[in-house]
């Protein structure tokens, strides 16, 4: 009787412990974590909304290779729905109930095995410098006896560092992808300066570009030493525009100085002002430039970005000192609006 006695005193103070702790455990779960990533909007937004794509990095679904998951619905898009099986990590889905291109997905996940309930789920993609950011976040309410489970099993932690691992593996799947991307030019977002120029700007025909730097870069040279301006950088093509069906281009044989001149009525003064670019290098003769333009572009229609002219080509290597034109190098900076 006495055993008994005192089993029930400590049943008791163990209820009395359970009821107290369910009085501060929390009542509802939220986790969240973030990463950023070099890469375009595009790219990273593609593997936030496409289900397929999620399963790539999918933290738990690295966990079981036997996992069965079916698709249902038009994946990236509202309603689409994702289902699993597993004998380690449960049974559930997940269904996109809102997906703001670009911006954020919204999810709804709802757990069958080893437990039913139900969480809130999200991913919101923003600017990070030169990269994009991925927050991903999750909530869920909590009744008793799961809110005190996850409070001394420290449940937040655990999904905490399953997030970590599943944005870890995200970012080095996007980054190993944009190495190969863009025809393998690293394209970065820059802030550019103020920038002065002083050159001889002409509309002629593409296949002028060479004949025309050839007479007008000497000449604007000459123009700088004369009146013993500083330069602040190399021989430089500035194009205002170019016209794909006449194949015309606006272009300027330029010499960047630091501050603004007067070099006479045969040329021309020009102020950019400061503010964000892309910026790649282009090894190579001039003529194969194209390659650097065409994946500017197309970095600039994945990041939703808008280019500005001029463009700016800085010839940084003398091809009178330099022979071999796979050493020339070339910076291209598109300016941004």
């Amino acid at each position: 009787m006495k055993a008994l006695k005192i089993l029930g005193i400590i049943l008791g103070l163990l209820a009395l412990i359970l009821v107290g702790l369910s009085m501060i455990a929390p009542k509802e779960l939220k986790v969240e974590r973030s990463v950023s990533i070099k890469a375009p909007t595009v790219p990273v937004f593609s593997y936030l909304k496409n289900l397929k794509k999620r399963s790539l990095w999918s933290p738990w679904e690295v966990k079981d290779p036997n996992i069965k998951v079916t698709l249902e619905g038009t994946d990236g898009m509202a309603g689409a729905i994702s289902s699993w099986e597993s004998e380690i990590v449960g049974v559930g889905s997940q269904e996109l109930i809102g997906v703001k291109e670009n911006e954020r997905v919204d999810t709804k996940l709802r757990f069958v095995e080893p437990y039913s309930s139900e969480a809130d789920s999200y991913m919101i993609l923003e600017p990070d410098g030169d990269a994009n950011k991925v927050i991903w976040g999750f909530t869920s309410e909590l009744g008793f006896p799961f809110n005190v489970i996850m409070m001394l099993t420290n449940g937040a932690g655990s999904i905490g560092k399953d997030f970590d691992s599943g944005l870890s593996k995200l970012k080095e799947l996007v980054e190993a992808e944009m190495e190969n991307a863009y025809g393998g030019y690293a394209i970065n977002k820059i802030d550019m300066p103020e920038l002065h120029y002083v050159g001889v700007k002409e509309k002629i025909d593409f296949d002028e570009v060479a004949s025309f730097y050839a007479k007008n870069f000497p000449k604007a040279f000459a123009a700088v030493q004369a009146k013993k301006v500083a330069m602040n950088g190399m021989p430089s093509g500035v194009i205002y525009s170019f016209d794909d069906t006449t194949k015309e281009i606006d272009l300027m044989a330029a010499i960047p100085v630091k501050t603004a001149v007067d070099l006479g009525k045969n040329f021309v003064s020009i102020k950019l002002p400061a503010g964000k670019a892309l910026k790649t290098d282009y090894y190579g003769a001039y003529k194969g430039s194209d390659a650097a333009h065409i994946s500017l572009n197309q970095y600039l229609a994945d990041s939703g970005l808008v280019q500005k002219y001029p463009i700016i080509e800085e010839y940084v290597t003398d091809p009178s000192v330099e022979a071999d034109t796979s050493k020339w190098l070339t910076k291209i900076t598109y300016p941004l609006k």
